[in-house]
């Protein structure tokens, strides 16, 4: 399982790491409103302009979204062989390890909070400055841009403009893993319920089936018929319901009789040829007992 492992190294990975240069600043002659000296974890570095921190969030996505495909690759062929139960604690158990990871990330949303890993604060010159700065970075993040009146020193438009971009650029990084390991999370939750459904109606196909037995639609087809879906007690469930009290009529697969039940409410334009022909033989039958 090297791609789905590589898939869960990179979404745990902290990548503000990749957007700080260690070099001292008293080496690099840049302009500070570009490179940026902070102090992460205790320990200076200069933050990377945003121009290349948006490059770099780029790069690091395209990166991402490859390890999403061969990951989910990886998926397919792993449960290809797998019985139903193998499927499932496959499957659920992958889910639940991106969701740990999840729920890392949502921390990082916020820039501006140490629960962050994304969270640095400016190497400041003087107290007045740090003041200024903090109050201006608590306005831009609460979308509150009114003055302080008690503020010692007012930063200029260009300032305010730079520390509102930066937010947003940084922050654009963990929104977007958190939205793509997501679609992952529904990706696996479709290939689970496609996985056992084909399962379940392999095993169904399997069992011994007596000379003019009705298949699991067309039983599902005459109760309808036969207003067992109309009655007081019945209507009111929910499709899931329903198929459960059917499988403790029936024994048939829960799974397929509920789709059979959700199928009863289409046109017949969007059904299938052969559910087209189970209801036409549900139709023969009643005919017949007139």
């Amino acid at each position: 399982m090297n791609a789905i492992a590589q898939f869960l190294e990179a979404l745990s990975k902290n990548y503000y790491l990749d957007f700080l240069l260690e070099e001292p600043i008293q080496v690099l002659h840049v302009e500070p409103f570009y490179y940026t000296p902070i102090v992460y974890k205790e320990r200076d570095y200069l933050e990377m302009d945003l121009i290349d921190i948006r490059k770099q969030n780029r790069a690091i996505i395209d990166k991402f979204k490859g390890l999403y495909s061969n990951a989910l690759t990886e998926v397919n062929l792993n449960i290809v062989t797998s019985n139903e139960k193998q499927v499932k604690i496959f499957i659920e158990t992958l889910i639940e390890s991106i969701k740990v990871h999840l729920n890392t990330i949502v921390n990082d949303f916020d820039v501006t909070d140490s629960k962050s890993r994304y969270y640095s604060e400016p190497c400041y010159y003087d107290n007045k400055l740090k003041e200024a700065l903090q109050k201006a970075t608590n306005d831009i993040f609460k979308f509150q841009h009114e003055r302080q009146s008690d503020s010692t020193l007012e930063l200029n438009s260009f300032n305010l403009f730079y520390e509102r971009l930066r937010i947003s650029i940084i922050s654009f990084l963990p929104m977007a893993l958190f939205t793509i390991a997501n679609a992952f999370i529904i990706e696996l939750n479709k290939i689970k319920e496609k996985t056992l459904t084909a399962l379940n109606d392999d095993v169904d196909s399997k069992k011994p089936v007596k000379k003019d037995q009705l298949s699991n639609n067309q039983i599902v087809v005459l109760l309808d018929r036969l207003g067992f879906f109309a009655s007081v007690d019945i209507e009111s469930l929910s499709n899931s319901k329903q198929a459960e009290i059917l499988n403790l009529l029936t024994g048939l697969n829960k799974q397929n009789l509920r789709q059979n039940i959700g199928n009863l409410n289409k046109k017949s334009s969007m059904l299938k040829p052969q559910q087209v022909a189970d209801i036409e033989k549900v139709q023969q039958i009643l005919d017949s007992l007139k």
